[in-house]
């Protein structure tokens, strides 16, 4: 096999990335993977023109160290193009990496990258009323997990809480957790009520080393998978997530799995809307399902 030239994209809070990151070149290099640049992730705007200005030197393979956040950035700009995604799964969860079967070991992932075939697989496309439009690799969330992040990616938090600002955010949201009211339009049924989250979803696993699985879900299925949690106490969640996913069931109590192409969600009052672990835009949001939109090497086929 021929080298092959890359860069790397890398997520400048993605754990372990600047330890990791000279052993995984060499490891590439090592197996015929070339790589030419290493940007820092910045913003949009930023990675877009990272790819466009690769693309024109010749390079066809883009690899995103970090998690789901980066690897959602860096597939904004391969979407629908002749580029290919590979990924180095440095974040906390990686649960777009874990849904693609890319190993976690970072020996066996750049061995995947270099080795395995590429194919094509779906995306989450999301567009609010007030016009941002972003393809999500992992899910979109209204509710709780917004709540959740708007802590959790405050620059200043992160530098006060260092690796806990995570649980303590976690923790702080729990305690102000309040129910939202929402009409959700899937695939043209209504759902309307008070709800403490609703997330759309494209990869099939969540909940990263702990690996839940949405059941009979894959990356080319056409759906996404929309995981609603209702009015009840929050501590019965998770328990009734669990007899969801592995009863292979739509409801438990109100917790339930609908499976749309498209949703829309409005709320009440102007909520954020978390696009793969970043809030990008408000309320109302609709979300569907983006056709083989990205070609990737690296995971199992």
């Amino acid at each position: 096999m021929g080298q092959r030239t890359a860069i790397i994209v890398a997520g400048l809070h993605a754990r372990d990335v600047v330890r990791d990151l000279a052993p995984a070149i060499a490891l590439l290099h090592e197996r015929g993977v070339r790589i030419v640049a290493v940007h820092p992730l910045v913003d949009m705007a930023g990675v877009t023109e990272i790819i466009t200005v690769a693309r024109e030197c010749g390079v066809r393979l883009v690899i995103a160290a970090g998690g789901d956040g980066t690897v959602g950035l860096v597939a904004n700009g391969l979407v629908y193009s002749d580029m290919s995604l590979g990924i180095l799964p440095f974040g906390t969860s990686n649960d777009f990496a874990r849904s693609l079967g890319v190993p976690m070991r970072l020996v066996d992932a750049c061995s995947a990258i270099a080795n395995a075939a590429g194919r094509q697989v779906d995306l989450g496309l999301m567009v609010t009323d007030a016009g941002v439009r972003r393809y999500f690799v992992h899910a979109v969330s209204v509710g709780l997990n917004s709540a959740f992040a708007r802590l959790a990616t405050k620059v200043e938090w992160r530098r006060r809480y260092g690796r806990l600002a995570y649980p303590i955010a976690l923790s702080q949201v729990l305690r102000q957790r309040q129910h939202i009211g929402m009409r959700i339009t899937a695939d043209g049924q209504v759902q309307q009520g008070q709800f403490l989250q609703v997330t759309a979803i494209n990869a099939p696993l969540f909940g990263g080393a702990l690996a839940i699985q949405v059941p009979d879900a894959t990356l080319t299925d056409l759906r996404l998978d929309l995981l609603v949690v209702g009015d009840m106490r929050l501590w019965q969640a998770p328990q009734a997530a669990r007899v969801l996913v592995q009863s292979r069931i739509r409801r438990a109590g109100p917790v339930y799995l609908l499976h749309p192409k498209t949703a829309r969600i409005e709320t009440e009052t102007l909520q954020d809307v978390v696009c793969d672990g970043e809030l990008i835009g408000k309320t109302p949001v609709t979300v569907e399902t983006a056709n083989r939109a990205l070609h990737v090497i690296g995971g199992r086929a």
